[in-house]
Parts: structure tokens; C-alpha cells; sequence
């Protein structure tokens, strides 16, 4: 699994952010990504699926 917080850098800023969450939102539509998260506000943890 690969942390959420991975996917962006912090000198994208907050627009960068919310691309990569809306990109990442649109390939779990699209059952392209596995999202794992231990409990509520916990950290988010994606993984290609197989």
C-alpha cells in the first residue's frame, strides 16, 4: 500500500491536492485502485488492484 500523502508535494499546494484526490476518487470508481483506512481520520492507504 502507498500512503495517500505520497501521491502530491507539498509545493503543489491545495489545488494539487484536490486533482489527486479527484483522480484518485475516479479510478476506485473505476475498481483501478484498493483503498485501505484502519479507522476513521487514520491514515489512507491506495494499491493498484490486481
Amino acid at each position: 500500500f502507498t500512503p495517500f500523502t505520497a501521491l502530491f508535494r507539498p509545493e503543489e499546494g491545495r489545488m494539487g491536492t484536490v486533482v489527486t484526490f479527484l483522480a484518485v476518487l475516479e479510478l476506485l470508481r473505476e475498481t483501478l485502485l484498493e483503498l485501505a483506512q484502519a479507522e476513521p481520520f487514520a491514515p489512507i492507504y491506495l494499491r493498484k488492484r490486481l
